[in-house]
Protein backbone atom coordinates (compact mmCIF):
# COMPACT_ATOMS: atom_id res chain seq x y z
CA UNK A 1 0.00 0.00 0.00
CA UNK A 2 1.34 3.43 -0.95
CA UNK A 3 1.62 6.32 1.50
CA UNK A 4 -1.07 8.15 -0.49
CA UNK A 5 -3.51 5.24 -0.20
CA UNK A 6 -2.84 5.03 3.53
CA UNK A 7 -3.50 8.78 3.87
CA UNK A 8 -6.78 8.45 1.98
CA UNK A 9 -7.96 5.50 4.08
CA UNK A 10 -7.07 7.14 7.40
CA UNK A 11 -8.93 10.32 6.43
CA UNK A 12 -11.89 8.34 5.10
CA UNK A 13 -12.16 6.46 8.39
CA UNK A 14 -12.04 9.76 10.28
CA UNK A 15 -14.73 11.40 8.15
CA UNK A 16 -16.97 8.32 8.04
CA UNK A 17 -16.73 8.17 11.84
CA UNK A 18 -17.58 11.82 12.44
CA UNK A 19 -20.15 12.45 9.69
CA UNK A 20 -21.44 9.01 8.73
CA UNK A 21 -21.07 7.21 5.41
CA UNK A 22 -24.03 8.75 3.62
CA UNK A 23 -23.12 12.30 4.70
CA UNK A 24 -19.47 12.04 3.63
CA UNK A 25 -18.84 12.90 -0.01
CA UNK A 26 -15.86 11.88 -2.09
CA UNK A 27 -15.15 15.59 -2.49
CA UNK A 28 -14.92 15.99 1.30
CA UNK A 29 -12.45 13.10 1.49
CA UNK A 30 -10.39 14.58 -1.35
CA UNK A 31 -10.34 17.96 0.40
CA UNK A 32 -9.23 16.33 3.67
CA UNK A 33 -6.37 14.64 1.79
CA UNK A 34 -5.49 17.85 -0.08
CA UNK A 35 -5.86 16.14 -3.45
CA UNK A 36 -8.27 16.59 -6.35
CA UNK A 37 -11.46 14.56 -6.62
CA UNK A 38 -10.12 13.08 -9.86
CA UNK A 39 -6.95 11.93 -8.09
CA UNK A 40 -9.08 10.27 -5.42
CA UNK A 41 -11.06 8.37 -8.06
CA UNK A 42 -7.77 7.18 -9.53
CA UNK A 43 -7.28 5.20 -6.32
CA UNK A 44 -10.90 4.25 -5.53
CA UNK A 45 -13.60 4.02 -8.19
CA UNK A 46 -16.51 4.66 -5.82
CA UNK A 47 -17.37 5.45 -2.23
CA UNK A 48 -18.40 1.82 -1.72
CA UNK A 49 -14.95 0.71 -2.93
CA UNK A 50 -13.42 3.13 -0.45
CA UNK A 51 -15.56 1.81 2.43
CA UNK A 52 -14.58 -1.75 1.49
CA UNK A 53 -10.87 -0.84 1.53
CA UNK A 54 -11.23 1.17 4.75
CA UNK A 55 -12.89 -1.71 6.61
CA UNK A 56 -10.24 -4.14 5.39
CA UNK A 57 -7.41 -1.73 6.26
CA UNK A 58 -8.82 -0.97 9.72
CA UNK A 59 -9.31 -4.59 10.78
CA UNK A 60 -6.02 -5.75 9.27
CA UNK A 61 -4.11 -2.98 11.08
CA UNK A 62 -5.55 -4.00 14.44
CA UNK A 63 -5.04 -7.72 13.88
CA UNK A 64 -1.45 -7.26 12.70
CA UNK A 65 -0.71 -5.12 15.75
CA UNK A 66 -2.24 -7.71 18.08
CA UNK A 67 -0.32 -10.56 16.47
CA UNK A 68 2.98 -8.73 17.05
CA UNK A 69 2.38 -8.42 20.79
CA UNK A 70 4.70 -11.11 22.15
CA UNK A 71 5.18 -9.80 25.67
CA UNK A 72 4.51 -10.75 28.35
CA UNK A 73 5.34 -14.41 27.81
CA UNK A 74 2.60 -15.62 30.15
CA UNK A 75 -0.39 -16.36 27.84
CA UNK A 76 -2.91 -14.96 30.33
CA UNK A 77 -1.10 -11.64 30.66
CA UNK A 78 -0.46 -11.52 26.92
CA UNK A 79 -4.19 -11.92 26.22
CA UNK A 80 -4.92 -9.12 28.70
CA UNK A 81 -2.54 -6.85 26.77
CA UNK A 82 -3.97 -7.87 23.39
CA UNK A 83 -7.62 -7.51 24.39
CA UNK A 84 -6.96 -4.17 26.08
CA UNK A 85 -5.37 -2.81 22.91
CA UNK A 86 -8.13 -4.23 20.69
CA UNK A 87 -11.08 -2.87 22.65
CA UNK A 88 -9.48 0.50 23.36
CA UNK A 89 -9.19 0.81 19.58
CA UNK A 90 -12.79 -0.28 19.08
CA UNK A 91 -13.98 2.41 21.51
CA UNK A 92 -11.80 5.06 19.90
CA UNK A 93 -13.29 4.28 16.46
CA UNK A 94 -16.73 3.14 17.58
CA UNK A 95 -18.55 5.42 15.11
CA UNK A 96 -16.65 3.84 12.22
CA UNK A 97 -17.36 0.35 13.56
CA UNK A 98 -21.08 1.13 13.47
CA UNK A 99 -21.04 2.07 9.78
CA UNK A 100 -22.14 -1.38 8.54
CA UNK A 101 -25.33 -0.98 10.60
CA UNK A 102 -25.86 2.54 9.27
CA UNK A 103 -26.11 0.95 5.83
CA UNK A 104 -28.58 -1.68 7.07
CA UNK A 105 -29.67 -4.11 4.37
CA UNK A 106 -28.12 -2.07 1.56
CA UNK A 107 -24.51 -3.16 1.95
CA UNK A 108 -22.92 -4.56 -1.18
CA UNK A 109 -22.08 -8.25 -1.07
CA UNK A 110 -18.35 -7.45 -1.24
CA UNK A 111 -18.62 -5.34 1.94
CA UNK A 112 -20.74 -8.01 3.64
CA UNK A 113 -18.06 -10.55 2.79
CA UNK A 114 -15.17 -8.50 4.16
CA UNK A 115 -17.14 -8.02 7.40
CA UNK A 116 -17.73 -11.77 7.64
CA UNK A 117 -14.08 -12.52 6.91
CA UNK A 118 -12.73 -10.04 9.45
CA UNK A 119 -15.14 -11.15 12.15
CA UNK A 120 -13.97 -14.71 11.54
CA UNK A 121 -10.36 -13.53 11.97
CA UNK A 122 -11.22 -11.75 15.23
CA UNK A 123 -13.08 -14.79 16.56
CA UNK A 124 -10.11 -17.00 15.65
CA UNK A 125 -7.89 -14.67 17.68
CA UNK A 126 -10.13 -15.12 20.75
CA UNK A 127 -9.98 -18.89 20.40
CA UNK A 128 -6.20 -18.94 19.99
CA UNK A 129 -5.72 -16.78 23.07
CA UNK A 130 -8.05 -18.93 25.18
CA UNK A 131 -6.47 -22.18 24.01
CA UNK A 132 -3.02 -20.80 24.87
CA UNK A 133 -4.21 -20.21 28.44
CA UNK A 134 -6.28 -23.33 29.10
CA UNK A 135 -4.81 -25.87 26.67
CA UNK A 136 -6.42 -28.86 24.98
CA UNK A 137 -8.98 -29.64 27.73
CA UNK A 138 -11.16 -26.69 26.64
CA UNK A 139 -11.27 -27.72 22.96
CA UNK A 140 -14.88 -28.98 23.20
CA UNK A 141 -16.14 -25.61 24.53
CA UNK A 142 -13.79 -23.30 22.64
CA UNK A 143 -16.46 -21.79 20.35
CA UNK A 144 -18.81 -21.18 23.28
CA UNK A 145 -16.05 -19.77 25.46
CA UNK A 146 -14.87 -17.34 22.79
CA UNK A 147 -18.41 -16.05 22.26
CA UNK A 148 -18.99 -15.65 25.99
CA UNK A 149 -15.70 -13.79 26.41
CA UNK A 150 -16.52 -11.35 23.63
CA UNK A 151 -20.10 -10.96 24.78
CA UNK A 152 -19.14 -10.11 28.35
CA UNK A 153 -16.60 -7.49 27.28
CA UNK A 154 -18.95 -5.86 24.78
CA UNK A 155 -21.74 -5.72 27.36
CA UNK A 156 -19.51 -3.56 29.57
CA UNK A 157 -18.20 -1.24 26.84
CA UNK A 158 -21.05 1.32 27.23
CA UNK A 159 -20.17 1.54 30.93
CA UNK A 160 -16.53 2.23 30.07
CA UNK A 161 -17.55 4.87 27.52
CA UNK A 162 -19.95 6.76 29.79
CA UNK A 163 -17.95 6.40 33.00
CA UNK A 164 -14.95 8.22 31.49
CA UNK A 165 -12.04 7.94 33.94
CA UNK A 166 -13.84 5.86 36.56
CA UNK A 167 -13.02 2.57 34.85
CA UNK A 168 -10.30 1.45 32.51
CA UNK A 169 -10.25 -1.25 29.86
CA UNK A 170 -7.43 -3.31 31.36
CA UNK A 171 -9.31 -3.63 34.67
CA UNK A 172 -12.40 -4.77 32.78
CA UNK A 173 -10.41 -7.37 30.80
CA UNK A 174 -8.91 -8.79 33.98
CA UNK A 175 -12.33 -8.94 35.63
CA UNK A 176 -13.91 -10.70 32.65
CA UNK A 177 -11.07 -13.22 32.30
CA UNK A 178 -11.61 -14.19 35.95
CA UNK A 179 -15.22 -14.93 35.05
CA UNK A 180 -13.95 -17.04 32.14
CA UNK A 181 -11.87 -18.96 34.71
CA UNK A 182 -15.12 -19.62 36.61
CA UNK A 183 -16.85 -20.85 33.44
CA UNK A 184 -13.97 -23.19 32.58
CA UNK A 185 -13.97 -24.57 36.13
CA UNK A 186 -17.72 -25.07 35.94
CA UNK A 187 -17.44 -27.13 32.76
CA UNK A 188 -14.65 -29.20 34.29
CA UNK A 189 -16.82 -30.16 37.28
CA UNK A 190 -19.98 -30.97 35.31
CA UNK A 191 -20.75 -32.99 32.22
CA UNK A 192 -22.55 -30.32 30.22
CA UNK A 193 -22.30 -30.60 26.45
CA UNK A 194 -21.09 -27.55 24.50
CA UNK A 195 -23.84 -25.49 22.88
CA UNK A 196 -21.78 -25.09 19.71
CA UNK A 197 -19.32 -27.47 18.17
CA UNK A 198 -16.91 -27.35 15.26
CA UNK A 199 -19.06 -29.39 12.91
CA UNK A 200 -22.22 -27.35 13.55
CA UNK A 201 -20.52 -24.02 12.99
CA UNK A 202 -18.73 -25.12 9.82
CA UNK A 203 -21.86 -26.72 8.36
CA UNK A 204 -24.00 -23.65 9.01
CA UNK A 205 -21.49 -21.16 7.62
CA UNK A 206 -20.81 -23.40 4.61
CA UNK A 207 -24.54 -23.65 3.93
CA UNK A 208 -24.92 -19.86 4.05
CA UNK A 209 -21.85 -19.41 1.82
CA UNK A 210 -22.99 -22.03 -0.71
CA UNK A 211 -26.39 -20.36 -0.95
CA UNK A 212 -24.65 -16.96 -1.16
CA UNK A 213 -26.84 -15.68 1.66
CA UNK A 214 -26.03 -12.58 3.66
CA UNK A 215 -26.41 -12.86 7.44
CA UNK A 216 -29.69 -10.92 7.07
CA UNK A 217 -31.06 -13.34 4.46
CA UNK A 218 -29.87 -16.38 6.43
CA UNK A 219 -31.79 -15.19 9.51
CA UNK A 220 -34.86 -14.21 7.48
CA UNK A 221 -34.97 -17.70 5.93
CA UNK A 222 -35.09 -19.25 9.40
CA UNK A 223 -37.68 -16.78 10.66
CA UNK A 224 -39.94 -17.94 7.82
CA UNK A 225 -39.40 -21.53 8.94
CA UNK A 226 -40.29 -20.57 12.52
CA UNK A 227 -43.52 -18.97 11.28
CA UNK A 228 -44.47 -22.26 9.64
CA UNK A 229 -43.76 -24.13 12.89
CA UNK A 230 -45.83 -21.86 15.16
CA UNK A 231 -48.75 -20.94 12.88
CA UNK A 232 -51.11 -23.68 14.12
CA UNK A 233 -50.12 -23.62 17.79
CA UNK A 234 -52.50 -22.29 20.51
CA UNK A 235 -50.12 -19.40 21.31
CA UNK A 236 -49.33 -18.65 17.66
CA UNK A 237 -50.07 -14.93 18.00
CA UNK A 238 -47.67 -14.58 20.96
CA UNK A 239 -44.91 -16.40 19.08
CA UNK A 240 -45.54 -14.26 16.01
CA UNK A 241 -44.97 -11.13 18.11
CA UNK A 242 -41.47 -12.38 18.99
CA UNK A 243 -40.74 -13.11 15.31
CA UNK A 244 -41.98 -9.65 14.29
CA UNK A 245 -39.79 -7.97 16.92
CA UNK A 246 -36.74 -9.82 15.53
CA UNK A 247 -37.59 -8.66 12.00
CA UNK A 248 -37.97 -5.08 13.19
CA UNK A 249 -34.62 -5.31 14.96
CA UNK A 250 -32.85 -6.58 11.83
CA UNK A 251 -34.01 -3.46 9.99
CA UNK A 252 -32.56 -1.04 12.54
CA UNK A 253 -29.43 0.92 11.69
CA UNK A 254 -27.73 -0.66 14.69
CA UNK A 255 -28.90 -4.19 15.42
CA UNK A 256 -29.15 -5.00 19.13
CA UNK A 257 -28.17 -8.63 19.50
CA UNK A 258 -29.49 -8.96 23.10
CA UNK A 259 -32.98 -7.98 21.92
CA UNK A 260 -32.93 -10.71 19.27
CA UNK A 261 -31.55 -13.22 21.78
CA UNK A 262 -34.36 -12.34 24.20
CA UNK A 263 -37.03 -12.87 21.55
CA UNK A 264 -35.44 -16.17 20.53
CA UNK A 265 -35.66 -17.37 24.14
CA UNK A 266 -39.47 -17.02 23.83
CA UNK A 267 -39.37 -19.50 20.94
CA UNK A 268 -36.77 -21.93 22.21
CA UNK A 269 -39.23 -24.30 23.90
CA UNK A 270 -41.63 -24.47 20.96
CA UNK A 271 -41.73 -28.03 19.57
CA UNK A 272 -39.56 -28.38 16.43
CA UNK A 273 -38.37 -24.76 16.71
CA UNK A 274 -35.10 -25.32 18.56
CA UNK A 275 -33.16 -26.09 15.38
CA UNK A 276 -34.04 -22.76 13.75
CA UNK A 277 -33.49 -20.79 16.97
CA UNK A 278 -30.07 -22.38 17.33
CA UNK A 279 -29.13 -21.65 13.71
CA UNK A 280 -30.18 -18.00 14.03
CA UNK A 281 -28.00 -17.66 17.11
CA UNK A 282 -25.03 -19.14 15.28
CA UNK A 283 -25.49 -16.78 12.32
CA UNK A 284 -25.98 -13.83 14.66
CA UNK A 285 -22.83 -14.42 16.66
CA UNK A 286 -20.50 -15.82 13.98
CA UNK A 287 -21.45 -13.80 10.93
CA UNK A 288 -21.98 -10.22 12.16
CA UNK A 289 -19.68 -7.52 13.36
CA UNK A 290 -20.05 -4.89 16.28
Amino acid sequence: MTDKEQLILNNAIKLFSHKGFSQTSMQAIADECDISKGALYAYFKSKNDLLFAALEYYFDSILVRISTIAEPKDPHERLVTQLTYFFENVIEHREFMELPYEQGGYLSESIRQVIRDKYTDVHRFYMQGLEAIYGQPIKPILYDLALMLEGMIRAYIPVIIHANSHYDMESLIRFVLKRVDDIVNGFSTREDLPFLNDIQVKQLLKKAHDQQLSWYDAIELRLSKLEEVVQNLPQASDYQVSIDVIRDELNRKQVRKPVITGMLSNLNDVPHAHRYVHEIEMVLYHDMTI
